[in-house]
């Protein structure tokens, strides 16, 4: 039996067919594909070889394919109508706009990108009841939407592929990838398939002295589980190892993740360590513990890749989750040691949570030197369930105080970038009540002695004492006052309702104000 098959301008589903062209015989229990030349999608295939279909019966395939661009497969994961906004033209937006689109929604280019050169080939040998195959992909210059990768080598090798003692194996080499916005030096590792369970090891480095690397056996069940048991785990972050203690265990299935044994530790110092023991149940019960001693978030954030110097600081952490999944008991305490968030710095950061009954018990305390200048204490009303019906915000109230004790201005004002060499004192308190959706505060804040620098404008306001009256209605009172070769003064109000977007009105004076000391503005 012999077939021709030609098609041209067609479609698979979201695959677009270019063209095929392609001759198959079938005798004496062989598939011969005697000549196949297509391009799918932009992607250029070639193949010929012979295959058995019966027992007995053996061959031997190859095909080749190669493509200067993968945009042409870009329908086959995002459809074929891509909308970039910032790819539109006028007349592009006012038509859509007609249709109710709304065009500030559409992704940008960047978002949809798909591109990259590839190429590769497939051997194929044996029946169709025990297929052996092997092949290898290489991709260059890769993007699919913000992520991407410089190299990507890919090897597989399996035996019995279609049989039921099928043997897989998987290599992956890959250079200069960004995912999930971070930047990796490289990733390679390998994987070894045997039934449902298999072994595999991977190693990623991140710059030049960051490397982490894990080995380890697995198993796969039929429900969607599986079980991992990790063998060896290193993490080298900046000069600095952390490594498996012992052989760990991790497992999983429709219900929960368990943890056994887990244990990670500085290699040049036991007692800095972190570990997990314990199920953690969506479904059913917890009893989960999670440990961590002098874990230094400077290298937390490395791993991170979050900005050199915006995160450090020595982390203990004690956290417990036992119960019901529908309504857990949380108990957690944490200190950490010389705490640095951006411009944020104190000697100490300290806090604890109780969570029983959809109601957190809360504290946090926040020590500069010896002397305690912030803390916050109270009650919130919130579900923090593994089965969540609903809103998670309760309509029961909340009561919360705080109370700043001359606590530095420089840490109350970090989150202002605008300002440099804060110097003053903030004192006072406030009770929240309320929802945690419409809280009502009340309560005075005062500040006293203050001053900053801003940089863009040459100028050093001094003498900056005000006060900030919250009442329950969200509104906030201001009265403030400022000299700066003059004076300035602010009085009215902040009204926030909604908290996530405040409205301001508010009187702002100015006599003698010096507001710019720069020759360039």
């Amino acid at each position: 039996a012999q077939a021709r098959l030609s098609a041209v301008g067609s479609r698979v589903g979201g695959l677009h067919v270019d063209t095929v062209s392609a001759a198959v015989s079938a005798a004496d229990g062989m598939l011969s594909l005697d000549t196949l030349d297509a391009l799918l999608g932009g992607v250029h295939i070639v193949g010929t070889g012979d295959l058995g279909m019966v027992e007995g019966a053996s061959g031997d395939a190859r095909l080749t394919f190669s493509t200067p661009s993968l945009f042409g497969l870009r329908p086959l994961f995002r459809g074929d109508s891509v909308l970039a906004r910032d790819e539109l033209s006028p007349l592009d937006e006012h038509w859509l706009t007609l249709e109710g689109v709304d065009v500030d929604t559409l992704p940008v280019a960047a978002d949809v990108a798909m591109e990259g050169e590839a190429q590769g080939y497939v051997e194929v040998s044996g029946s169709f009841g025990a297929l052996d195959v092997s092949g290898q992909v290489q991709v260059t210059d890769a993007l699919y939407g913000r992520d991407g990768v410089a190299l990507l080598a890919v090897r597989l090798d399996a035996t019995n592929l279609t049989a039921p003692d099928r043997v897989v194996g998987l290599t992956f080499d890959a250079s200069e990838v960004e995912v999930a916005a971070r930047t990796l030096e490289s990733v390679d590792g390998s994987v070894t398939l045997e039934g449902r369970g298999g072994e595999g090891f991977l190693s990623v480095r991140q710059g030049e002295s960051d490397r982490y690397d894990a080995r380890g056996a697995f198993v796969l069940d039929s429900l969607g589980g599986g079980d991992l048991r990790l063998e060896e785990a290193t993490l080298d972050i900046d000069s600095l190892a952390w490594s498996l203690v012992r052989p760990a265990e991790v497992l999983w299935d429709r219900d929960g993740v368990t943890f056994r044994d887990v244990a990670m530790a500085r290699a040049d110092d036991r007692s800095v360590s972190l570990t997990a023991a314990g199920r953690l149940a969506w479904q059913g019960s917890s009893d989960l513990q999670v440990n961590a001693l002098g874990l230094s978030l400077s290298r937390v954030g490395r791993v991170a890749q979050l900005p050199d110097s915006l995160v450090s600081g020595t982390l203990d952490l004690s956290l417990a989750v036992s119960g019901p999944a529908s309504d857990p008991l949380i108990g957690s305490t944490f200190r950490v040691q010389e705490p640095r968030y951006s411009r944020l710095a104190l000697s100490e950061l300290s806090g604890r949570l109780d969570y029983a009954d959809r109601v957190a018990d809360v504290s946090l305390d926040a020590l500069d030197g010896a002397r305690r200048v912030f803390n916050a204490a109270g009650t919130v009303p919130v579900d923090l369930s593994f089965q969540p019906e609903g809103s998670r915000i309760s309509s029961i109230p909340m009561d919360v105080q705080v109370v700043a004790d001359s606590l530095a201005a420089a840490v109350a004002l970090s989150y202002v970038g605008l300002l440099e060499d804060v110097d003053g004192r903030v004192s006072g308190g406030f009770r929240i009540r309320g929802t945690l959706d419409r809280p009502e505060p009340s309560g005075v804040v005062r500040l006293d002695d203050g001053a900053w620098s801003i940089d863009a404008v040459g100028v050093r306001h001094q003498d900056v004492d005000g006060t900030l009256t919250l009442t329950p209605d969200r509104t906030v009172q201001v009265s403030l006052g400022t000299r700066a070769a003059g004076t300035s003064s602010v009085e009215g109000q902040v009204i926030l309702d909604p908290v996530t977007n405040p409205r301001l009105d508010l009187a702002i004076a100015f006599t003698d104000f010096e507001a710019v000391n720069r020759r360039d503005v």
